[in-house]
């Protein structure tokens, strides 16, 4: 027998009597991903806080759960990075074209949220995909989990960056939002894929993560059509 992975009540039939769970019982693959990804977007019925929250404090369970094909309980990883967008978007009258310490500069019409998201998210996506490529999870897989951390961290750090900002304690294109960044996305992968529990093992997976993707950011770098959109710490990519 199934039970539900919320509040443990056993399924008889696609939701949960008692919290109301769905558990679609579908593999996850592109199309059910895209699909989750386009649905509901605006659905407001629990607070964006409240799921943000979730997904921080409870990574690892919030993860797996839409992995195993539960759904509407918590919100699905395209709805957390609808919201990071429109605060992005929002952030970006204090910011201008900063975003988490990075000067986004662009030559034609594309928002700067579009070229965040663009450059970053593949980057940490690629990154925790070579990490951890021994738990056998796929690509796909390692994006939905990426997306929930990454959009959830990145609120989170835009919040504080605006703040910040507004305050004249920082810069908006200072550095140390970046870093902060790639540092909290790394811990949060961390606590989603290293089995054992020890924490010398999550210091190891965490070190090699971001050496990977050190070695991305540098490749990335070496290709042309990139040169010229970045401006990182005040230091022209070009």
């Amino acid at each position: 027998m199934t039970t539900c992975t919320i509040c443990n009540t056993t399924l008889d039939g696609e939701f949960c009597k008692n919290c109301g769970q769905q558990n679609t019982q579908k593999k996850l693959d592109l199309k059910s991903f895209f699909s989750d990804l386009s649905s509901n977007l605006l659905d407001l019925d629990k607070t964006v806080f409240f799921n943000i929250y979730y997904v921080l404090r409870y990574p690892k369970k919030v993860i797996e759960n839409y992995w195993a094909g539960f759904r509407n309980y918590y919100y699905n990883p395209g709805k957390v990075l609808f919201y990071f967008v429109t605060l992005a978007g929002l952030s970006s009258y204090i910011l201008g074209n900063s975003l988490c310490g990075i000067d986004i500069i662009v030559d034609n019409n594309i928002s700067s949220q579009f070229i965040f998201i663009l450059i970053i998210y593949p980057l940490l996506i690629l990154a925790s995909f070579l990490t951890y490529r021994k738990h056998k999870k796929t690509f796909i897989e390692h994006a939905t989990a990426s997306i929930y951390i990454i959009s959830s961290i990145g609120i989170m750090v835009l919040i504080f960056q605006s703040l910040f900002t507004l305050l004249n304690l920082t810069e908006s294109n200072d550095s140390i939002w970046l870093l902060i960044l790639l540092i909290l996305v790394i811990t949060w992968d961390t606590l989603v894929y290293t089995q054992k529990k020890k924490f010398f093992y999550k210091v190891i997976n965490g070190v090699i993560e971001f050496i990977i993707l050190l070695l991305l950011i540098y490749l990335l770098t070496l290709i042309p059509d990139y040169f010229g959109i970045l401006n990182i710490s005040g230091a022209q990519l070009d």
